[in-house]
């Protein structure tokens, strides 16, 4: 079986957010799977992927695959660089300068890029038409991520249709907060057809919805973790399309995501004061002591160290752990935050530590090795999003042996086995309401566990610790998915 993913990040090259970890680590667990299988990732050739690239010492082939569309009346042209990885995942990047040449991946401080449709209707005509030539033969399958892959399902249904008789579509959403919705001349500027606006396709409020349209005409779609996947199906979820997605329910899947070896393992870690592993954590003491070093802050008898590692977003809750800051002297807790976004809300935990220097440590940055000395440092991690497709930061928390508070979401609410229903089989504390009174009451019952009950915290370290968050879970479950819906 052949399958293309095509997707506008993939770690390492070029990642944002859980997207990019996703069809970062897929592909290779597939191979691991399934070694005969063949996969390639497209991906655009961004600015940052030739420096990834060269920081790696990777040469691309410059293939003699040359690829054009003609968008919104213009004659584009590009062509096709690659590599194979030793896992054996062909990466096949789309050159194409004028789009992809560019500091940001989607947008700068002024916000999106206004050219953001043909950008990614050009990599998805570059991936169709690409695809024979960079496998062995046509795939069977192509695996889309998110809206700016939206177009291609409706180019295989449309104008590609010919020339892909056989071949089948599968659409992922990662998070359904964002669409692509445009203006209906998107349609024309795509080169795609008129009869796609139309209620059951593209059509949404009189404007043309890419990942809408999308879904509507792949095979299957997917998302991140079972409950996203019912949360998607209610108005609170749905973001206006919970009625388009209740009619397909029998072609939508939840599958949870894993972590990559990287991400799940402190006994190898190289970023860490001390590794340790599930059966002698006693490294992690040396970490929690190196990560309040680093930070300058200092713990007396009993206190806790709480993390946080997030985008600083409306969406991962950070306003109401905000208003729990001048709470942590009566909680008796010392809170080390990372991240980066919302100027807001970053000059407010600023003002806070600037207020509670003993208590708040905060760094605006994007820094993965120090995430990974939070994950081993913490013995609290918070998650408090008001919706969350997965989540990736607290399986890496437990992973690390740090027990995560979250709020009963999406893949959290997957993920994330509370005291008082799974007992001896608990992974962490939950809530339910979005306010910062409940985030206070789980975190309360999560220091007194861990200052109180050492037996019972060391359960839910080594719950968490044991937890099967490999990739390879899912690339089964996926790979049946590819089998089910192939032509």
């Amino acid at each position: 079986m052949k399958v293309a993913f095509v997707s506008a990040e993939a770690a390492p090259w070029a990642k944002t957010g859980g997207l990019g970890d996703v069809v970062g680590a897929l592909p290779a667990a597939l191979k691991r799977v399934d070694p005969d299988l063949e996969v390639c990732v497209f991906l655009p050739l961004y600015e940052r992927v030739w420096t990834k690239l060269q920081e790696r010492g990777i040469e691309l082939e410059v293939t003699d695959i040359e690829v054009g569309a003609q968008l919104y009346g213009k004659s584009e042209f590009g062509r096709i660089r690659r590599f194979t990885d030793e896992q054996g995942v062909i990466w096949a990047f789309v050159e194409h300068h004028n789009f992809y040449h560019r500091q940001g991946l989607y947008g700068d401080s002024e916000g999106a890029y206004f050219d953001s449709a043909a950008r990614y209707g050009f990599l998805c005509r570059a991936a169709l038409d690409a695809a024979p030539r960079v496998l062995s033969g046509t795939p069977d399958v192509f695996h889309c991520h998110d809206w700016h892959t939206g177009p291609l399902p409706m180019y295989l249904k449309t104008r590609y249709a010919p020339a892909y008789p056989r071949a089948a579509s599968v659409m992922t959403i990662h998070n359904l907060g964002y669409q692509g919705i445009y203006q209906q001349d998107v349609l024309g500027g795509l080169g795609l057809p008129w009869s796609l606006f139309d209620l059951d396709r593209a059509e949404f409020h009189d404007h043309v919805n890419l990942l809408k349209g999308g879904v509507s005409c792949a095979d299957a779609t997917t998302t991140v973790s079972p409950t996203y996947a019912q949360e998607m199906l209610t108005s609170e979820g749905g973001h206006g399309l919970e009625d388009f997605l209740a009619h397909r329910a029998r072609h939508f899947h939840g599958i949870l995501n894993g972590l990559g070896e990287g991400q799940r393992s402190p006994g190898s870690d190289p970023h860490l004061a001390a590794n340790y592993d599930v059966s002698d954590v006693s490294g992690k003491r040396r970490c929690r002591e190196a990560l309040l070093s680093e930070t300058g802050l200092r713990t007396n008898y009993g206190e806790a160290v709480l993390g946080v590692v997030s985008r600083f977003v409306g969406q991962k809750g950070l306003d109401i752990v905000a208003d729990i800051v001048p709470l942590l002297p009566r909680l008796g807790a010392k809170l080390v935050v990372l991240g980066s976004g919302s100027p807001t809300l970053e000059q407010r935990f600023h003002d806070l530590a600037r207020a509670y220097p003993e208590h708040l440590a905060i760094r605006t940055a994007f820094d993965p090795p120090l995430a990974q000395r939070i994950f081993a440092g913490s013995d609290i991690f918070l998650v408090p999003s008001r919706f969350e497709p997965c989540g990736l930061t607290q399986l890496q928390a437990m992973a690390y042996g740090a027990v995560p508070v979250v709020r009963a979401v999406g893949g959290l609410r997957d993920t994330v086995l509370d005291p008082h229903f799974a007992g001896n089989n608990s992974t962490g504390f939950v809530f339910f309401d979005f306010d910062a009174a409940s985030l206070y009451g789980a975190l309360s019952r999560a220091i007194g566990t861990f200052r109180n009950a050492p037996r019972m915290w060391r359960v839910l370290q080594r719950n968490g610790m044991k937890r099967d968050a490999t990739w390879e879970t899912s690339a089964q479950r996926y790979r049946g998915l590819y089998e089910a819906v192939r032509r």
